[in-house]
């Protein structure tokens, strides 16, 4: 439990919400009203870390912690048979890779 509590300080920076890292700037809309719960923008961390690459790596939009169990959140402004769900977990397998 430390370490994720280790964790979520060390990153205190990235802090945010449900509803903005479900933003899409694309279509200028929020995908979730939940202001409650705490995540890590994930995605603003992992554009800061790689700000001077050519390729930013595929990131998940959030993480979440609750009860003792990691999620990694992805927020989709589709129609859910329309997500492609390679992309989702060649998300997972590049960052094994990292």
């Amino acid at each position: 439990m430390a370490g994720i509590e280790q964790f979520f300080t060390r990153y205190q920076k990235y802090h945010s919400t449900f509803k903005e890292t479900s933003y899409d700037d694309k279509k200028g809309m929020y995908l979730c009203t939940d202001t409650s719960q705490n995540v890590i923008n994930f995605d603003s961390m992992v554009q800061e870390k790689y700000i001077k690459q050519e390729k930013t790596p595929k990131s998940f939009d959030a993480i979440y912690f609750l009860n003792h169990t990691l999620y990694l959140i992805e927020f989709k402004n589709q129609i859910p048979s329309k997500i492609d769900n390679k992309d989702v977990q060649e998300k997972l397998i590049a960052g094994k890779k990292s």
